[in-house]
């Protein structure tokens, strides 16, 4: 502030709100010494009534950015946080959570759907990374499981066996419903394909035998009989099998 006092130049700080609240107490004792007559008084009181409604509703709607130099702002000593202290606060805000959980779901909505669309064209591998890519990034996201079971038949058609096999382990590990067939399949991936009979018993050997149709049970023997061959001409592999 820059004023004269007898003809002497003074400066001097002072705050915004100290000094609207000065100006803003001369006009309404203005207004009350001549009875709210019409005036430049009631005009300017009038302005500072709308405009602080206003300001308000532009504010708290984020129709402004103050950088955190706004009344609530400073009265909360905002002004004064560390952009780390100012996340922190934000986060905390129901609204601010609420805000990023819609986020998060329409995200997750958006990398499903590519994952189907790159399933429908055949580009199951893509597929599969950008599944893995993108779980990782929303604190191990589970694709939902009938969308995995079409990953894995998408890379069986394409007879991608090799690739298929983090996907069943996953289905196996996560699975609620009865994943027989799956681990028949796997096993028998594991023989045929991957040449790897120990790992495949270890796949097979949480199948009972007892608790399957007779389709499965037949299939259950050969996978089985096979395995037992290959144990037999090399039993170093199956050192570390839970035989």
């Amino acid at each position: 502030m820059f004023i004269f006092f007898i003809f002497r130049p003074c400066y001097f700080d002072v705050q915004v709100m100290v000094l609207s609240g000065i100006l803003l107490g001369l006009e309404v004792c203005g207004l009350v010494f001549t009875q709210l007559a019409m005036s430049s008084m009631l005009l300017h009181t009038m302005g500072a009534l709308i405009g602080g409604a206003v300001g308000l509703w532009m504010l708290k709607t984020n129709r402004v950015d103050c950088e955190n130099w706004d009344l609530f702002s400073v009265l909360a000593g905002k002004h004064q946080m560390s952009e780390a202290e100012l996340q922190a606060l934000a986060e905390k805000d129901p609204a601010y959570q609420e805000t990023k959980r819609h986020q998060e779901i329409d995200f997750r909505r958006g990398v499903l759907n590519k994952i189907r669309a790159l399933v429908g064209v055949g580009r199951a591998q893509e597929a599969y990374e950008f599944y893995r890519q993108k779980a990782v990034a929303l604190d191990d996201w589970q694709l939902p499981e009938p969308d995995l079971r079409n990953l894995i038949s998408a890379f069986h058609k394409q007879a991608l066996w090799s690739e298929s096999i983090p996907a069943m382990a996953e289905l196996l590990r996560n699975s609620s419903r009865d994943v027989t067939n799956v681990r028949l399949k796997l096993a028998q991936i594991l023989v045929q394909k991957e040449h790897r009979p120990a790992q495949a018993w270890n796949v097979l050997s949480k199948v009972s035998p007892v608790a399957v149709d007779a389709r499965q049970r037949d299939h259950y023997a050969k996978l089985k009989r096979v395995i037992e061959r290959s144990k037999a001409e090399n039993p170093y592999d199956f050192a570390d099998a839970d035989w």
